[in-house]
């Protein structure tokens, strides 16, 4: 997976400005189970990460980490967590907790009726991540 994410802020509603970061997450899933409406109850682990040189450093942490999740067929997420270690920085446990909750508020559905050869679509979902407004679009 390959996020491309801008942050635009404001101050007391004036623009400050927008930062941009890219960054990829190699991982590997496993269907653990299926259900009898065809959700899937699925393991993903992340092997590897890439990222901006300022962002390296925490992404780090973030390998070795297991989120388990059930999701629809339409890709839709009906519930998440993180499998945390004990030992892993509060900080970051607090964060993934709190992203874990708002899973299914950014997942990106597939459309629910037929698309063409080469169609787009675009999905966009806005939550509240620990106080932060987060806006994901996904095309």
């Amino acid at each position: 997976m390959t996020f491309a994410m801008s942050i635009d802020q404001e101050l007391d509603g004036m623009p400050v400005g927008t930062q941009g970061m890219e960054f990829s997450i190699l991982a590997e899933y496993e269907v653990m189970a299926t259900t009898a409406a065809g959700d899937d109850r699925v393991t993903t682990r992340f092997v590897e990460v890439e990222a901006e040189p300022l962002l390296q450093d925490a992404m780090d942490m973030m390998i070795g980490l297991e989120v388990n999740q059930t999701i629809s067929p339409r890709g839709e997420i009906r519930d998440g967590s993180f499998a945390l270690p004990s030992d892993l920085d509060p900080t970051l446990a607090t964060m993934l907790d709190q992203m874990a909750e708002r899973m299914d508020d950014l997942a990106a559905p597939l459309p629910l009726g037929p698309v063409g050869v080469g169609a787009t679509w675009s999905h966009s979902a806005t939550t509240d991540l620990g106080g932060y407004e987060a806006t994901m679009v996904t095309t």
